[in-house]
This record gives structure tokens, C-alpha cells and sequence, in this order.
């Protein structure tokens, strides 16, 4: 399973979760001095002037302050420049330090380090395919343009972008302050050289064993036209008992991929798979852009497959990098003699009938082992985040005993939907509803409802309609209580997951905290897909239940008529590429 983990604690729909938020690291509360109570000026007399409690604070913060050692002075300069991205700043400091004997960290070398491969848009440094020392596996006639398309797919690792051309890391990193973005040819030359010598410099003194120098460094090579190097220092991580996140490897696979070289490009693929990490999206744009340049069909359509597999929908820049494989002559080969792909934009119907081709997309779920792996990974995650796992460890165990269940109910996202106006509140009400429109639709569903246990304890669950209905569903063994301290998004999502293929989770909840931080999201958006329900209410308030579509929205291939469809992101508009024939 990925390496990357992480889980969100949060999610939208006005939810509370009785968690209750810690002081910032960092903030330290500030204490003035008061005078003795009940002393008064003398008559006739003005009062002396005392300043205000923010000034009185500040002076004595200036009477405690200490003064900076120049070691505190260097890290400070050193970390202002990584904040700005500024490479000639932070040597600048390190020079200083050098001249003046300061003693650093091997912390500060790592950071110089990062700073001098480019910080977070080094593959904006990517050379040109004409500088690169990679030899590519193109064919006689290649398309020149291919090339370049390739090469910017490389710069721009298939991302979003903004109005100006940026990926969101790119903007993000131009909204503040990116002395490196005004840096010339010749000072990035420089930079690239003392990088290398503060390598060696770490490396004297029994330093630079670290997966961010590694990166560093397999960054700094592909940005100078050596994907081999880069590769290599890959490597020599791994060999050194390190284990890598999957940014180490993207150095070399951007730079092989920007120079057309297809084995190289999918043999850094198979090292990153030895390591059991996943690939992104950004870096299937890379993979399908480079088998344009000769690659075979299998192992094209190996990589057509894993995106169907592990994606959903996809940006408009790996859609264009998927059109220029459709468009290049390692396609066509597929196909019979004479023929080629045809590619158009195309709409799909509700029922899941393309527009511009035969056939019906399909509903695609997980399959019985990634359902076992997504429901212990998210359990594992639970009980590394919550406050007391002995909490969750009963959940499981009460799941286990009176489950499975059929339909999950987010009880306060359904009872505080549309409740924020003068009158609203929590609404009891709205989840009665939801249980009967349920009963309704799809009796054969066995629900729970979750609710937190402040919920519970307030005094609109002690009303008499409120009360009956939790007494119901608790003693039927259709209701659970979160406990205190605990996040209920854990429990309900853990309980629709075990419950299999058929459990529905009824939610308005977009949950995106939990798509970019679960430890699988490539299970977490198909899975997402397929299972939630949405909800309204109607004017008499009746629920109205929207459930999923019966099709999935993810790259499918259609038998029928040989098509390859891939939905958009950006869009309601699908790619389709077809036989011409």
C-alpha cells in the first residue's frame, strides 16, 4: 500500500466532532504587570501616565529579550531565504558563516541543499531535450513537436494550472516571495556548482545519509540534462538502508521523460513499484506522454489500464498528453493498416451512453482485496490519530457483532443541513426523514445512524419526538454514540467501508480533507463514487435522496466499439479516442 500517509480530522457540512483545539505551538501567552487594587490618585494630582498594556508588555518582552548568537543570526538568514526561495541568499549566508567560523548544522546544509536544486518548481529547470545527456529511444520520423510537448508535460507534471500557466504549487509559491523566479541562466549554473560542493562538504563530515539530500541531489542532476545521475542517486539511497518517498525517483522519470527515452523512463517505474509506493496523476501524464515515442501498444495500454484502475477525473494537462500518445504512430500500431485514432470531446448521458461511440460505461468499485486493505488502513489510521484507540477498538468490535449495515447515516451533517438561518438548529426532524425515506427506497438497507456524544447529551435529544426515535434505533442496535474526544468521521467511514460493496453512506459531506489525506485516496474516490448519497429536503420536509450514478466517472474502455474514454476534471466533457474505422 502507498507509503504516503496521512488522514484528515476534519470535514465540511457544519459538523462538530468534541475535539477540542490545542494551543499553537509556538504561542506563547504574554503577562503583564497590574497594580495593587484600590489604590487612587491623590487629590489635585494628575494620575501618572502609564502605558497601555500592549506597550507595557512589549517593553519588558524587550528588557527579557536575549541577544542573538551568531549561530541563531545564520539559521535565522538561512531560513528566510528557504521561505523565499532565494538559493544566492542562503549561500550568501553560508559564506559568512564560513568567513567567520559560525558552526552549522547539517539541518542548514540540507536546507542550502534543497535551495540550491530548485526548491518546489525545480522541474521548471528542466533542459530542453537537446541538452540532455539521456539517449532516446526515438524512431526514425519523430515528430519534433512531440518532443517539445514532452518536455513541457515534464516541466508541468500534468497539473492544473492557473490563468497565468502555473501549477497551484507554482502560484502559490509566486504569491509570496520567489527570488529564484528572477534568477538568470549563468546564476543558476553557479548555484547547481556550490551545490555540489556543499554535497561534498556534508559529506566530510559524516553527513548527507538523508532522503531530502538524496532528492537534492537527483534534482539538481536532472536539471542539468543528466537523468542518469540522477537515477543513481536514487539508487544510492536505497542502498544505504533509506526508504524513499516517491519525490526521490521523479527527478530521474521527468528528465528521461522530457528526453523521449521510453525504457529508461519505465524501468524508473518499475523501481518506483519495488518500493511499494503509487504514482500520482501527475506522473501517469508522464508515463502515457513518453510512449509516444515508441513505445510498444502493451506497454501503453498497461499504463491506459492502471490510470483506469487508479485515477478518476483528470486534468486537462494529462488529457492533453493522453491525445498526443492517441495522435502518435505508437498507437496507430494497434490498430489494422491504414487506420488511426480518431480523438474528439464528447458528452455522456445520465444513463452512461457516450456520445460519440458505442457502448455503456460501466460501474467500476473495489475490488474484494482493496476493500480488506482500505478498511484496515483506515482502522490503523484511526487508531494512530484518535485520543484513547481503545474507543475505536469497541467500535470495531460492536460493528463486528451487529453489522453489516446497509446504509450509514452522517447524523449531524443531515440534521444541521440548511439550518443556518435565525430559527435552525440541530434537526431531529431531518434525520427522522432521511430514516423513512430510506425505509422507503431501499427497505432491504439495514441503517445506522452516527451521531457524537454531545449531541446526544444536549437538551434537543431530550425532547420527547428526539428521544423515542434514538431509543428505537439504539435498542434495534441501528444507532452508535462517538464518544468524547473522538472524531465520528473515523467511525461512520470505517462502518460503510467493512460493510462492503452495498453499504451507502448518506452525507453531503464532500469529505475532501479525506481525499487528499487518506492513506489510499486511490480507493477513497472510487469508493467515494460509488457509495454516497446525497440529500435536500423537500418544502414539507420530506427527504429527497440522490443516489450515485450507475456509472463510474474514470477512464473506461468500451469493447464494443474499441474506444478509450477519459472524463475531465475541468469539464462535463469526456476524450474520446476511437478506431478511425
Amino acid at each position: 500500500m502507498n507509503g504516503q500517509k496521512g488522514f484528515s480530522s476534519s470535514a465540511s457540512g457544519g459538523k462538530e466532532h468534541g475535539r477540542k483545539r490545542s494551543r499553537s505551538p509556538g504561542v506563547v501567552a504574554e503577562h503583564g504587570q497590574f497594580s495593587p487594587a484600590g489604590q487612587k490618585p491623590l487629590q489635585q494630582q494628575a494620575p501618572p501616565q502609564q502605558p497601555p498594556p500592549k506597550e507595557q508588555q512589549q517593553q519588558q518582552g524587550r528588557k527579557k529579550a536575549r541577544k542573538m548568537t551568531p549561530e541563531g543570526g545564520l539559521r535565522a538568514d538561512i531560513f528566510k531565504a528557504a521561505k523565499e526561495n532565494d538559493p544566492l541568499g542562503g549561500l550568501a549566508a553560508y559564506d559568512r558563516a564560513v568567513a567567520e567560523g559560525i558552526s552549522m548544522g547539517n539541518d542548514l546544509f540540507e536546507t542550502l541543499l534543497y535551495l540550491c536544486s530548485g526548491g518546489q518548481a525545480w522541474d521548471a529547470k528542466l533542459p530542453a531535450p537537446a541538452q540532455t545527456d539521456a539517449k532516446s529511444a526515438s524512431q526514425p520520423g519523430e515528430d519534433v513537436d512531440a518532443r517539445k510537448a514532452a518536455h513541457k508535460e515534464a516541466s508541468t507534471s500534468g497539473q492544473a494550472t492557473s490563468g497565468n500557466g502555473a501549477t497551484p504549487e507554482q502560484a502559490l509559491q509566486r504569491e509570496s516571495i520567489d527570488k529564484a523566479a528572477h534568477m538568470t541562466s549563468e546564476e543558476w549554473v553557479k548555484v547547481a556548482r556550490r551545490g555540489k560542493e556543499l554535497w561534498q562538504t556534508l559529506k566530510e563530515r559524516g553527513g548527507g545519509k538523508s532522503e531530502v539530500c538524496y532528492t537534492a541531489l537527483a534534482r539538481m542532476a536532472a536539471t542539468e540534462g543528466k537523468p542518469d545521475q540522477a537515477l543513481d542517486a536514487a539508487r544510492e539511497a536505497l542502498a544505504t538502508g533509506l526508504h524513499l518517498k516517491l519525490r526521490s525517483f521523479v527527478p530521474a522519470l521527468k528528465a528521461y521523460c522530457a528526453a523521449g527515452n521510453v525504457d529508461a523512463a519505465f524501468k524508473v517505474d518499475e523501481l518506483i513499484a519495488e518500493q511499494e509506493l503509487d504514482l500520482t496523476e501527475d506522473e501517469y501524464a508522464l508515463l502515457i506522454g513518453v510512449c509516444a515515442y515508441g513505445a510498444v501498444w502493451a506497454r501503453a495500454e498497461g499504463v491506459l489500464t492502471r490510470i483506469a484502475r487508479e485515477l478518476t477525473a483528470l486534468q486537462e494537462g494529462t488529457l492533453a498528453a493522453v491525445e498526443r500518445f492517441f495522435r502518435s504512430p505508437s498507437a496507430a500500431q494497434s490498430l489494422g493498416e491504414g487506420q488511426s485514432w480518431v480523438l474528439e470531446r464528447c458528452s455522456v448521458s445520465e444513463s452512461g451512453q457516450p456520445s460519440c461511440c458505442d457502448g455503456q460505461l460501466e460501474a467500476v468499485d473495489l475490488s474484494p482485496e482493496e476493500y480488506h486493505a482500505f478498511a484496515e488502513g483506515i482502522a490503523a489510521l484511526a487508531r494512530q490519530k484518535e485520543k484513547r484507540p481503545s474507543d475505536f477498538d469497541t467500535f470495531r468490535a460492536w460493528v463486528d457483532r451487529n453489522g453489516p449495515y446497509g446504509c450509514l447515516i452522517d447524523g449531524a451533517n443531515v440534521a444541521l443541513f440548511g439550518q443556518n438561518w435565525e430559527a435552525g438548529g440541530f434537526s431531529f426532524a431531518q434525520i427522522s426523514a432521511v430514516l423513512d425515506q430510506l425505509r422507503e427506497e431501499r427497505p432491504d438497507l439495514k441503517p445506522l445512524l452516527m451521531l457524537h456524544q454531545s449531541r446526544v447529551k444536549a437538551e434537543l435529544a431530550r425532547e420527547r419526538r428526539a428521544a423515542a426515535l434514538l431509543e428505537r434505533l439504539r435498542r434495534d442496535h441501528l444507532f452508535y454514540t462517538t464518544p468524547f474526544g473522538s472524531n465520528d468521521d473515523w467511525y461512520w467511514l470505517y462502518a460503510a467501508v467493512k460493510s462492503g460493496p452495498d453499504a451507502l453512506i448518506v452525507s453531503c459531506d464532500e469529505m475532501r480533507d479525506h481525499l487528499f489525506q487518506l492513506l489510499a485516496p486511490k480507493y477513497f474516490r472510487k469508493w467515494k463514487q460509488r457509495h454516497q448519497v446525497y440529500f435536500k429536503f423537500a418544502p414539507k420536509g420530506r427527504a429527497v435522496l440522490t443516489h450515485p450514478a450507475p456509472y463510474t466517472v474514470c477512464t473506461q474502455h468500451l469493447l464494443v466499439s474499441n474506444a478509450w474514454l477519459f472524463p475531465s476534471a475541468e469539464s462535463d466533457q469526456w476524450l474520446c479516442a476511437r478506431p478511425s474505422q
